[in-house]
């Protein structure tokens, strides 16, 4: 049987007697009291009435569920703190920034590792592949109008007959050499009789410009034309194959170039069995990039070269366009016989894309070769060649 639970009053701890509570008592009283009720020594009469007093309270007050006070602790907590969106807006109104205690965290304890410096490697790699990308880039569009620019110079000054007046023409013829224009030539056939040789009345103007070019740069050979294309530059000799490849017809610095003859050749191309000249493939249509445009059948059909020198002016006609190795022996400049010279002849006209029909070949030709490249980067191991056989000399000087 459950017994009755007696409620405590302020009176009764005061005064026990009057309170009777000697009744309602359990017959066993506790051993040792509990600590909450142990009574302190107070000697004032008023502080031990409100020692009572918080103790009946805190007797009477119902023990609270730990989960509850959990429960309702959080919920206060989530009512005195602002929300997420409320601490962005916050933020945004004063402009502060705040970052959660948990990130702020792990931005302590994160150090760095070895990842890191293969990423800023990597980033550091990449913005020097950028910068010197962009400065090749610029370099190399600076270099190419530049090259135009000179060689468009040179072309106009090339195709204007009183580009430096008349007293400069006149100087210029006046210092050539006062020989007969055909009195020396091969020596064999009575030049009277000889169908290579013509005179032109307007070479006296070619010869001042050729003169006035080996001023500019003593390498000169002459200048080069080609039909059915834009090719018109001059043309220069030296010691080896190397020092032009880069270098514009003043002897500065140039990703085009000049056109080159073989330096295996002489500077006189009736000295030479074939003359062999290269030049580069351009992208911008420039040097000897229009060499492809051979590859229609038309423009070989119709195809000639003239190259203007001191020694005369020499006129060749197209018998053969192809593509051959860089190993193959197509720029060949000496040969020990005629069959050897004839062999290599049969050769580039076998391997070309067209046949000239009505051509002859012999031993005693002049023939020259036009070289440059297919493609740089998928095809470098090629090159293309364009061959022409010696038709006509107009006022050859020996």
């Amino acid at each position: 049987m459950k017994k009755k639970k007696t409620l405590i009053t302020e009176e009764a701890l005061i005064n026990p007697k009057e309170a009777n509570l000697s009744s309602t008592a359990p017959e066993k009283a506790s051993p040792r009291p509990s600590k909450r009720f142990t009574m302190p020594r107070v000697n004032d009469k008023e502080g031990k009435r409100v020692l009572l007093v918080e103790r009946v309270k805190a007797a009477n007050t119902p023990k609270e569920d730990p989960k509850e006070k959990k429960r309702k602790d959080k919920k206060n907590r989530s009512l005195k703190a602002p929300k997420p969106s409320e601490k962005l807006l916050l933020n945004a109104i004063f402009n502060e920034e705040e970052e959660a205690p948990q990130e702020k965290e792990v931005k302590k304890q994160r150090s760095f590792g070895a990842i890191d410096y293969v990423r800023y490697l990597m980033l550091f790699i990449c913005f020097s592949v950028f910068l010197y990308s962009s400065y090749t880039l610029v370099s190399s569009l600076l270099n190419r109008a530049e090259s135009r620019e000179l060689y468009d110079q040179l072309d106009n000054f090339w195709n204007s007959e009183d580009r430096f007046g008349s007293s400069y023409l006149k100087s210029s013829v006046q210092s050539a050499p006062a020989v007969d224009l055909l009195s020396a030539y091969v020596g064999v056939t009575p030049p009277e009789e000889d169908p290579l040789l013509k005179e032109d009345q307007n070479f006296s103007s070619i010869m001042a410009k050729i003169n006035y070019l080996k001023t500019q740069n003593k390498d000169t050979v002459g200048w080069i034309t080609v039909s059915g294309t834009n090719i018109s530059y001059p043309v220069v000799h030296t010691t080896d194959n190397d020092y032009y490849l880069r270098r514009s017809f003043y002897g500065r610095s140039n990703l085009a170039g000049t056109l080159f003859v073989d330096y295996r050749n002489s500077k006189k191309l009736m000295e030479n069995r074939n003359t062999v000249i290269y030049g580069h493939n351009m992208n911008d249509g420039s040097m000897f990039n229009n060499l492809h445009d051979f590859k229609n059948e038309d423009v070989f059909k119709n195809g000639i070269i003239e190259v203007a020198t001191a020694n005369g002016v020499f006129i060749y006609e197209v018998f053969s366009v192809h593509k051959p190795l860089d190993t193959s022996e197509y720029f060949q400049t000496d040969f020990e016989n005629d069959e050897q010279f004839i062999a290599f002849l049969e050769e580039i006209t076998v391997n070309s894309l067209y046949i000239k029909e009505g051509l002859e070949l012999s031993p005693g030709d002049k023939v020259i070769t036009l070289s440059t490249c297919v493609d740089p980067i998928l095809q470098s191991e090629y090159r293309w060649a364009v061959h022409g056989k010696l038709i006509q000399v107009i006022n050859y000087i020996p």
